[in-house]
């Protein structure tokens, strides 16, 4: 992605990384450490406004409305484990439950692995 150093931000127009089909920027990035929360906020819906018009204009996007199903068969295609809602409330509460024997709220699991066996069991 291109940046410029001596400004601060990534070269764009309305948002569009110059040079980048299909790649956006907002905030301090898109136009330098300026403004405030709002100014940065305000931004941003600028920036995803442009988003959607690019999205909307694209006929395959209009012609294909795959959903979550398709999008989790080429996940599980390339290999990614997939967590839905129900596996992440069985990691939810075993992290609840093992916080509660600490006296804690909850006692974050870090392993990816130890996540993925309390999920798929």
């Amino acid at each position: 992605m291109p940046f410029d150093s001596a400004t601060g931000v990534v070269p764009n127009k309305l948002g569009r990384v110059t040079g980048c089909a299909d790649l956006y920027c907002s905030g301090w990035v898109k136009r330098g450490p300026i403004g405030v929360l709002a100014t940065t906020m305000n931004d941003a819906f600028e920036t995803g406004k442009y988003v959607v018009e690019d999205l909307l204009s694209k006929p395959s996007i209009q012609d294909q409305k795959c959903g979550r199903d398709a999008v989790i068969d080429i996940l599980r295609q390339k290999g990614v484990a997939v967590v839905s809602f129900e596996d992440w409330e069985k990691i939810d509460a075993t992290e609840k439950k093992h916080g509660k024997e600490k006296g804690k709220p909850r006692e974050k699991i870090f392993i990816i692995p130890e996540m993925l066996s309390i999920a798929k069991n």
